[in-house]
């Protein structure tokens, strides 16, 4: 694929809807040229929530997950997220969210309802939930003038 062929992808509702190729005549790239520098592209970022619940506590946490991610499709900048339970440990989540930039999540974690849903989950837990973000390693290059 070339640089000028963009993939783009849209949310609608509650995740990603689809993906369009987006013709070189389209492209919002400009030409490479003399004097171009290379730049990088603001690639989405994934999160992934580790929680362990305390027993007896399953079933409100996850209708606590399901709330959080209910509000989080609101937010400006969430992409999509899952929810997992350990096939070994019905005790462990993992919650993987993803999106369109670090500001878009450090936006949503100082979010209020999000800090109190936080506060209330926490309460819940063996320990504190185990927060890391990640980035793509190998971002796209772009030739900007």
């Amino acid at each position: 694929m070339s640089l000028t062929s963009s993939i783009v992808t849209r949310r609608r509702g509650q995740g990603v809807q689809g993906v369009w190729r987006v013709p070189p005549s389209l492209s919002l790239l400009p030409p490479m040229g003399k004097g171009s520098k290379e730049v990088r592209v603001q690639m989405a970022i994934k999160v992934l929530i580790e929680r362990t619940v305390k027993k007896g506590y399953e079933e409100a946490v996850w209708e606590m997950l399901r709330q959080l991610r209910s509000e989080a499709v609101r937010q400006r900048g969430y992409l999509y997220g899952e929810t997992w339970r350990a096939v070994d440990n019905p005790r462990l989540y993992m919650v993987l969210s993803v999106w369109a930039s670090k500001e878009h999540w450090d936006r949503w974690v100082l979010d209020e309802f999000r800090q109190k849903m936080e506060e209330r989950i926490n309460r819940m837990l063996v320990r504190p939930s185990k927060v890391r973000v990640f980035e793509e390693t190998t971002g796209l290059p772009v030739v900007a003038s």
